[in-house]
């Protein structure tokens, strides 16, 4: 286990820090005792590796590191480890009132539980939207744009780069009062509709040219999101809900989703469409179970390739649960 903690401007010298099994909100028992130092705290490495319930909790976001004080003995700062991932199922007969389409999507988000910034979208087919939005409702309930989506062609929309959600919309999202809303010039109040609430595995991917193997000097860089239907097929296959590379400092050709352990490389298993700073996967694209078993294994990775560096110019392991 690697776990560290860097902290300043307590109001008292640190005592203990230590990662606690709580929900957000919520105070809970030490599960992992830290090693302070100055400004620091990290996992010692005789540290016992995370239950089979511990890491449930760590995937449902319900680990938190906290740092605990002369003054606040309690714990003084606190924060819960990881991120949110989360999809969505649309359809018209989401919507309200109820529209009957042939259409459907599905979607996916990543939120970030300390910063708030949210990455993500939705991919669709049978229609063709004139805009798609997040909106803030609950179940039932038509509410208000809070995001509004970038059109990828004429079957994909995301969530711009550097989108934050606001605390008050971040607590929405956590009750399950976010949706995604695709309308088109026949319904434009919606016409496929998906409230955030199913369940969703991936992660996000920092990419740039040092984790290339061999390592490659260059200043682009990219965010990769991916979401995955945890929930096989018939044949065993997880749906991609959403797959997502934005970049910048870097004129693609193309970009995939490679299978590998970090420093190593590996071979292209989802090929991505680029476009102009960003590349997606495909409505119809999958993991197969092995390479499910892979993204949970932290060995699946974003690469965009280019013209000077045709094996790889930026990279970016995807880090999920």
């Amino acid at each position: 286990m690697i776990a560290v903690v860097t902290f300043s401007g307590l109001s008292a010298n640190a005592t203990a820090s230590h990662i606690h099994q709580g929900a957000t909100g919520a105070p809970g028992g030490v599960i992992v005792p830290l090693t302070l130092g100055t400004n620091i705290a990290t996992a010692p490495p005789t540290a016992a590796a995370l239950s089979t319930t511990q890491f449930a909790a760590l995937i449902a976001g319900n680990l938190y590191f906290n740092v605990h004080s002369t003054a606040h003995t309690g714990g003084e700062i606190r924060g819960q480890i990881g991120f949110d991932t989360r999809s969505a199922t649309l359809s018209g007969a989401n919507e309200t009132p109820a529209v009957t389409t042939s259409a459907t999507g599905k979607g996916g988000v990543v939120v970030d539980r300390i910063t708030k910034a949210i990455t993500g979208g939705i991919t669709f087919t049978g229609l063709s939207p004139t805009q798609a939005h997040i909106h803030q409702g609950a179940v039932g309930v038509p509410g208000g744009v809070i995001i509004p989506l970038t059109l990828i062609g004429t079957d994909r929309a995301v969530i711009p780069v550097n989108t934050t959600l606001t605390d008050a919309q971040y607590t929405a999202f956590l009750a399950g009062d976010l949706y995604f809303n695709a309308h088109t010039a026949a319904n434009p109040n919606g016409e496929i509709r998906g409230q955030i609430t199913g369940q969703g595995v991936g992660g996000l991917a920092i990419l740039n040219g040092a984790q290339e193997t061999p390592a490659v000097s260059t200043s682009a860089s990219a965010l990769g999101t991916l979401v995955v239907d945890p929930v096989p097929d018939g044949a065993g296959n997880r749906s991609i809900l959403i797959g997502l590379v934005t970049f910048s400092g870097i004129t693609a050709t193309v970009s995939h989703i490679h299978q590998a352990a970090t420093g190593v490389a590996g071979g292209v298993i989802v090929p991505l469409t680029v476009g102009t700073d960003m590349a997606t996967a495909a409505p119809t694209a999958t993991l197969s179970s092995a390479q499910y078993d892979s993204l949970l294994a932290g060995n699946l990775y974003f690469n965009v390739h280019s013209a000077a560096y045709p094996s790889g110019e930026i990279r970016g392991q995807i880090r999920a649960p």
